[in-house]
Formats: structure tokens, C-alpha cells, sequence
């Protein structure tokens, strides 16, 4: 990893630069202090707070290196390049430096994917407000699910090989669309009709895609009913006196006249049809008698699985900042399943700074949506998150860049 990152990274500074010399992602004024990022005026643990900053807590001891300083790395503020070993953000002439077990290096701030991409690297989010230019994780690249590829990688069925997503954030896509946190694909901004809303729990409505009205009758007003595809609640006519509806392809449910989705018979022997949804599906008693990519809904009928889908702190990718001897909180609760199904959640380390005890693989010890972690060492964590449904269907890892900052003196 050490040998590959110190490349990938010569190979970004060689095309990093401007006209004028300075690296891509700072303001170049030559004067060295340059802006990391969107909202950032100024370098962690320069005198001068930016905004947000606590101008009362009291400066990092510049004098002792932090516990994680690789050996052997004594330079002068500002005077590391792209690419170079480094053991804080201040050696760097960019103002950020990657440090994880086995590897480090001067980096640049980036804005998508594809300011990385070229370079064999990783635009992934750090640090509050911050993305980076980091190695991508180790991976086979065969695959049969999401769960064989790290983050940011998802599985192409139709290739089974982990490759990156069209997308991870909105910023990736191009103007007038966003990124869809299930498939990781960019969709249209505003929407004709629910087939653009590529997000599971989603529905078009007034041209953008969103929360569905409903998704039971339940949920309606007395005489309306939920309507299965379009997930609004809509008027019915009353049931006629023989219990039943003057419209051939009309069902009475609790005296209402609905749609009645399973006129058509099913086309395939032994295909029963879901009064709740119209689809047909073979008979099951449990998740074991579908075929591979389906699963058994309440109705006892097979019917196409789809996968859940991994986000941390409402995306899927984030970065947060926490100074040392502090815990970090991390919330899964935006995570779902198309099915509304639970989720069986892993949280795992993916990257931590030298010194540290936790190794790349090392899981957490965490229950239900939140998770708490106690970071052993300042520097630079990649926590990610995976989910599965009962069914076995993996979702597209998400991941957090946790930056513990150096211990405070008084």
C-alpha cells in the first residue's frame, strides 16, 4: 500500500499543479497557506481559528510530535510536496496530509471522483466539509455481491467484478442531477415519473422524488384508499350491495371499489398473484424456497429482492472531526431496505494511523442504528458501515473519515 499511495501520489503532482505552481486544491497565493476545503480558512492546529473553531481552546504542543509522527520525518512547514512522506497536515505545501498504518503522504483536497480517478485514487470524505485524494481499499475484484467489494466499490452483476460507482455524493454528478444513495448512480433532479426515482423508498411527485404519501390504507382517511403503485391516497367508490364492484377491474376491500391488480393470470405454472402488490411469485414459507435475488414477503409468495442500502450519517460517505480522548457517534438510522425489512449491520475499521491498535478488518462491538468508537491514537480513521437483509442481499458499503485531532495542553 505504502509503495502504490507514494506513486499514485508523484503521479498527482507531476499534473497537480497550475500555471503558476501551486497544487490544485489550495489558493495559491504562494504564500503556503492554502485553503483545505469548502468552509476552511485555515489549517488544523494553525493559531488562527476559522470558522466554527473554539478560539478558546488552548493550541496543540507543536514541541512533542503526537504518538503516531512515522520516524525519521522532520521537515519544515509548508515544505513537503504532493507525494511526499509526512507525519502532519502543516508539513504539507497542499495543507493535508493521508496518514494511515503502512502508508503517508501530502494529498490535495478534491471536489468528485474524477479529480482523483485518473491517478488511481479515491475522492472520499475526511474530515468535516473536507474530501481527499486517498489510495482505494484492498479488494478482489471477483465478486457475487456488494459485500465483497470495500468502499466506495459496488458489485457489477453483470460482470460480478467490484468497480466504483457512477457516483457517492451529489457533487459527482453532473448539474440538474444527484447521486441515489441505493445504486450509487446519478438520477435526475426533477422527475416525470416514479421509474426516474431509482432510491427504493421513493416515489416522483410534483416533479421531485421523495417520501411516498403512503404505504398501507391504513395510513389514509376514512374512504380512501392507498394506491399500490402510485403511493398516494386516493378516493374509492363504495361497494355495491352484492359486496362486490360494477367495474370489471375493480376489487371490494373494506367496502371500498380498488384497483384489482391480479385480473391478468400469472403466465408462469405455479405462480400465485400478490393481491397487494399484482406481482406473481412461486409459493414459500421462508426465504430458502425463492430462487437467488428473490426472497418470501408476508404475502408467502417469492418476489424480487432488493437490496438494502448502507448510509452513515444520512450519507454515504462523511467525514467528522473529534479531538483525541473523546468518542466519536456514528448513526445508521438512514440506512433501509426496499422491503422494510431490518438489517443486519457490521460496523468495521477500514484504516487507522500508525500506532494505532486497531488493524484494517477489525470490527466494532456495536448494536442497533448507533455506534460508538474510542479512537487510540490522533490522526486519520476510515470507519465503514455494511448492511444485509434476511434475505442475504448486501448493500453498497458506506463510510465515515473520522480525524482524531492531537491531544490538547493546557
Amino acid at each position: 500500500m505504502r509503495s502504490f499511495f507514494l506513486a499514485a501520489l508523484a503521479a498527482l503532482a507531476a499534473f497537480g499543479c497550475d500555471s503558476g505552481g501551486s497544487p490544485r486544491g489550495g489558493d495559491g497565493d504562494g504564500s503556503g497557506a492554502e485553503t483545505v476545503g469548502p468552509g476552511f480558512d485555515t489549517l488544523p492546529g494553525t493559531d488562527t481559528p476559522g470558522p466554527g473553531e473554539d478560539s478558546s481552546r488552548p493550541p496543540l504542543d507543536s514541541a512533542a510530535p503526537p504518538p503516531d509522527v512515522p520516524p525519521g520525518i522532520d521537515a519544515l512547514p509548508g515544505s513537503l510536496g504532493l507525494g511526499q512522506e509526512c507525519s502532519e497536515d502543516g508539513q504539507c505545501q497542499s495543507g493535508l496530509c493521508f496518514r494511515v498504518k503502512g502508508a503517508s503522504g501530502c494529498t490535495i483536497s478534491c471536489a468528485s471522483m474524477a479529480e482523483c480517478q485518473g491517478y488511481g485514487l479515491l475522492c472520499v470524505a475526511l474530515r468535516p466539509e473536507l474530501s481527499a485524494c486517498v489510495p482505494p481499499p484492498s479488494a478482489s475484484g471477483a465478486c457475487a455481491s456488494h459485500a465483497d467489494c470495500a468502499y466506495p466499490l459496488a458489485c457489477r452483476a453483470d460482470i460480478q467484478a467490484c468497480e466504483l460507482p457512477e457516483c457517492t455524493w451529489d457533487g459527482d454528478c453532473p448539474a440538474g442531477q444527484e447521486c441515489e444513495p441505493a445504486s450509487r448512480r446519478c438520477q435526475p433532479s426533477t422527475c416525470v415519473s416514479t421509474v426516474e426515482c431509482e432510491h427504493p423508498l421513493e416515489v416522483c411527485d410534483g416533479g421531485a422524488c421523495g417520501a411516498p404519501e403512503c404505504t398501507t390504507t391504513e395510513q389514509c382517511p376514512a374512504g380512501r384508499f392507498c394506491h399500490p403503485t402510485q403511493l398516494t391516497c386516493q378516493e374509492a367508490p363504495p361497494c355495491n350491495d352484492e359486496g362486490g364492484c360494477n367495474v370489471y377491474n375493480q376489487a371490494c376491500v373494506d367496502g371500498m371499489c380498488v384497483p384489482d391488480l391480479c385480473v391478468a393470470a400469472c403466465s408462469h405454472a405455479g405462480e400465485q398473484c400478490d393481491p397487494a402488490t399484482g406481482e406473481c411469485g412461486l409459493p414459500c414459507q421462508g426465504h430458502g424456497d425463492c430462487p437467488a435475488g428473490s426472497a418470501c414477503g408476508s404475502a408467502g409468495l417469492c418476489h424480487v429482492n432488493g437490496a438494502p442500502f448502507a448510509l452513515l450519517d444520512g450519507a454515504a460517505g462523511t467525514g467528522s472531526s473529534v479531538p483525541f480522548g473523546e468518542v466519536a457517534a456514528l448513526d445508521s438510522s438512514a440506512s433501509g431496505d426496499p422491503e422494510g425489512e431490518g438489517l443486519e449491520r457490521t460496523w468495521v475499521v477500514n484504516a487507522a494511523p500508525p500506532g494505532s491498535s486497531w488493524d484494517p478488518g477489525d470490527t466494532l462491538d456495536c448494536i442497533g442504528t448507533g455506534c460508538q468508537f474510542l479512537p487510540d491514537m490522533p490522526g486519520q480513521y476510515l470507519l465503514g458501515l455494511r448492511v444485509r437483509d434476511p434475505a442475504g442481499a448486501a448493500g453498497i458499503e458506506a463510510q465515515a473519515g473520522l480525524w482524531v485531532q492531537g491531544i490538547w495542553v493546557e
